[in-house]
């Protein structure tokens, strides 16, 4: 701990030069001041003392022969003083430096959200942000548990909502409800007609009235659900039709891969192109970007710079750009059959949804010199329904 406080104050290293080197030892004994580090050198004795007992040393020097010599070195806090002492500017931008980051640790510069499925991230950035959290405020955990009860009770899709600050980060957990459903807009009315030809294999009606039968054929345009319904007074009156009808469909689906395919390659070269964005003032910088000519794919990159384990007020934002050639490639034939088979997995994940059902997948390739075209029929079972709203006035 001694050596702390030596380094906190400074200190001096003497180097005395004499034949009777000995004999600074005893004035400093006889004086009875404190001094450390003794080591005798090859020409010379060295030793360590306080800034406060340099003056006692002076009258000492006054009395050396023209043989002797003595060297004084500052060390510690007090050596970077004697090199900065006239460059008062430099000190008071470090201080200023550090009061401005220790201020920016007052204030929450992060919100980080997690626990939502069906709820955007972006969506609830925003509606906190109206309620008074977004980067750049200062609120007590007492206000952030304030802030959390009014957001949980203004929006009845969640079932809990905490918000508890580390540092200068605020991390928002929150749970939704399960099977919550949006409220139904006041007096909407539709109708579900058919979306595309098949047989009614069955249907569920949530809403409405059903308007087909198991086993009937419908084609597009038909009134599959109603939205208009007789009670049992003999009244009639208008819903937001909901249910769902699933009917037997045949789909013809045809993909054609060309065997010339122009591929994009990468040529290695690449650019960045870093941002500061200091206190919401984004601050950029001179760099070498790609030519107007030029194709590239670009990838983004934002982090956050901390210090001492606090989020300051700076974000990094990077660009990176890679450049990209076309080339012109020919396909094999077993490459361009693989292609279809991607191609066609893919339009039926977007086509028919999980309650779905495929009965039957008839397929057939073709090919001649430009390239293959699969053609495959399909059979499924699929819901056709569509909405059609509609405007409903009351006959009272």
């Amino acid at each position: 701990m001694s050596w702390f406080f030596r380094l906190l104050i400074g200190f001096y290293k003497i180097r005395f030069y004499s034949e009777n080197r000995e004999r600074i030892l005893n004035f400093a004994l006889q004086k009875n001041l404190p001094i450390w580090g003794i080591s005798r050198e090859e020409d010379c004795i060295a030793f360590f003392v306080s800034p406060f007992y340099l003056s006692y040393f002076e009258g000492f020097f006054s009395t050396l022969s023209s043989s002797e010599k003595v060297e004084k070195a500052a060390g510690g806090l007090l050596r970077l003083w004697q090199l900065f002492r006239k460059r008062g500017g430099f000190f008071f931008g470090l201080f200023l430096f550090v009061f401005v980051q220790y201020l920016s640790t007052l204030f929450i510069w992060g919100v980080v959200i997690y626990g939502n499925d069906r709820i955007p991230t972006e969506v609830m950035r925003e509606d906190l942000s109206n309620l008074g959290l977004s980067p750049g405020v200062r609120l007590s955990q007492r206000e952030l548990d304030e802030i959390a009860l009014r957001y949980q009770i203004a929006d009845e899709r969640f079932l809990y909502v905490n918000l508890n600050r580390v540092g200068t980060k605020v991390y928002a957990e929150v749970r939704e409800r399960e099977n919550f459903e949006e409220k139904k807009e006041a007096e909407k009315h539709s109708n579900l007609v058919a979306e595309r030809f098949g047989t009614v294999v069955r249907y569920e009606v949530l809403d409405g009235q059903i308007e087909v039968k198991v086993g009937q054929k419908v084609t597009e345009g038909d009134l599959l659900i109603s939205g208009v319904r007789e009670n049992k007074n003999g009244v009639f009156s208008a819903v937001q039709a909901r249910g769902r009808v699933f009917a037997q469909t045949e789909r013809l689906i045809e993909i054609t891969i060309p065997f010339m395919q122009n591929e994009k390659v990468f040529t290695g070269k690449e650019w960045s192109k870093k941002s500061y964005e200091i206190l919401g003032i984004c601050v950029s910088f001179p760099q070498k970007t790609p030519s107007e000519n030029a194709t590239f794919e670009t990838i983004e990159m934002e982090d956050e710079i901390s210090l001492f384990g606090y989020d300051l007020p700076v974000r990094k934002k990077e660009k990176i750009f890679l450049e990209t050639v076309e080339k012109k490639a020919v396909l094999e034939l077993d490459r361009a059959e693989k292609l279809a088979y991607d191609k066609y997995d893919e339009i039926i994940r977007e086509t028919f949804a999980i309650e779905d059902e495929i009965l039957e997948e008839k397929m057939s390739f073709s090919s001649d010199e430009f390239g293959v075209t699969l053609l495959v029929t399909v059979i499924a079972v699929e819901d056709i329904c569509k909405e059609i709203p509609f405007v409903y006035q009351s006959a009272s």
